[in-house]
């Protein structure tokens, strides 16, 4: 096909989708200048670059978030020798190409062009000679030929550890795409994410790989669920991130519960975490000797009114000052009490803490502590700051 084409042709939704960069426009519509009619073109990242005037790694990086949204697959090509040439990209307009397409239906321009590196590199060798490569990028093949087709399912570059045809029998590649098909309506986004990417970092997974995120996305699913603020990317972005192994790492917002010790950072924000919540409404009646110390003056029934506020407006808080022991701490918390840091309790900053703690009726107790762990700055401040970060989760562990 001509490189002076009157067209470029693309799926008009692309258009307003607001993730799309302006680059990856460029080489979206690059693209869509060399598609035959089933939305196939062969082309190599090296000339698109030289066309756009922009480095390699942004093409390839266009390319991947194209790939990501659905709207551009790429087909991994290899010279006869095993390293990457110009690799295959579909444009994805409505439908599939036909069973059976060729993936050598281009013109025979495009056919020649797999390593356009310069034209030295393009010359044809003999037949009965290979090519050695004339510098760090790869050899052109043999013979004038295209490249021959590893595999017919859409693989990265990103990843090198493919399973290529030899790795997999039809029958193995069946079974894999019959997993994939019950996994996929799994994931909240699958209507509106593209199949063809996702089953194709579904391919570049291994079978351990697969078999955890069978497991584990559920879980994945239920615990950004608990999130205010959790939103489902799409199919193909959470397999190539292979999210659910965040499930595994207790440093991470989902990650699992972890036990801590009293008064450290986790403890102190699961502490904080509890006063944050509503005051509790359901407490006991007054004693006769609160009733008898309330009558005495208006002060001294606000004195027993902030006195009760603090002892049960806010059990759970009241029993961990009460009886500090180590308690398990939702992984959110943890994440939250990265920043804290120590604060002595016969300092001047631990007062103007236990001040705001009283003035809010919160309870408070530094007994027998030898440091803080709170969060920095000014305790109101602080405290400010540290509860619109919980309250970004919900579920019983939160705000």
């Amino acid at each position: 096909m001509s490189h002076d084409a009157r067209f470029s042709i693309i799926p008009g939704w692309i258009i307003t989708d607001p993730r799309l960069k302006p680059r990856s426009l460029q080489v979206l519509c690059l693209l869509g200048r060399h598609t035959d009619k089933h939305g196939w073109c062969r082309r190599s990242q090296v000339k698109m670059a030289d066309q756009l005037g922009c480095a390699r790694s942004t093409v390839q990086a266009a390319i991947d978030q194209l790939c990501d949204m659905g709207v551009v697959q790429k087909h991994i090509e290899e010279s006869r020798d095993g390293r990457d040439s110009a690799h295959s990209y579909r444009v994805i307009y409505d439908a599939p190409p036909p069973s059976g397409y060729a993936f050598d239906a281009w013109a025979e321009e495009d056919s020649q062009e797999i390593n356009p590196v310069s034209e030295a590199e393009t010359a044809t060798p003999p037949a009965d000679i290979s090519a050695p490569p004339a510098g760090p990028e790869p050899a052109p093949p043999a013979g004038p030929e295209p490249a021959p087709i590893n595999d017919p399912y859409l693989t990265t570059p990103d990843k090198p550890e493919r399973e290529g045809a030899g790795a997999r029998s039809p029958e193995d590649r069946k079974k894999i795409i019959r997993e994939f098909d019950l996994w996929l309506p799994t994931w909240p986004t699958y209507p509106n994410g593209s199949r063809d990417a996702a089953l194709s970092r579904w391919m570049d997974l291994t079978p351990q790989q697969r078999a955890d995120c069978i497991a584990k996305t559920p879980v994945f699913v239920a615990a950004v669920r608990q999130r205010k603020a959790g939103n489902f990317t799409y199919p193909a972005v959470y397999l190539r991130e292979r999210a659910w192994e965040r499930l595994d790492n207790p440093r991470d917002e989902i990650g699992p519960p972890t036990t801590h010790a009293p008064f450290s950072k986790p403890w102190m924000a699961a502490l904080l975490a509890e006063v944050s919540r509503p005051m509790a409404t359901k407490w006991p009646v007054m004693t006769a000797f609160q009733r008898l110390k309330a009558s005495e003056s208006a002060e001294a029934a606000r004195l027993v009114e902030m006195e009760r506020r603090t002892k049960y407006g806010w059990p759970k808080a009241t029993a961990m000052l009460s009886d500090p022991k180590p308690i398990s701490i939702p992984a959110h918390l943890v994440c939250a009490s990265d920043a804290f840091g120590p604060v002595k309790p016969d300092s001047d900053l631990a007062d103007r803490w236990k001040a705001m703690f009283e003035r809010n009726g919160w309870p408070w107790s530094t007994a027998g502590v030898n440091m803080l762990q709170l969060p920095a700055g000014e305790p109101d401040e602080a405290m400010a700051q540290f509860q619109a970060r919980i309250n970004e989760v919900r579920g019983d562990d939160a705000a």
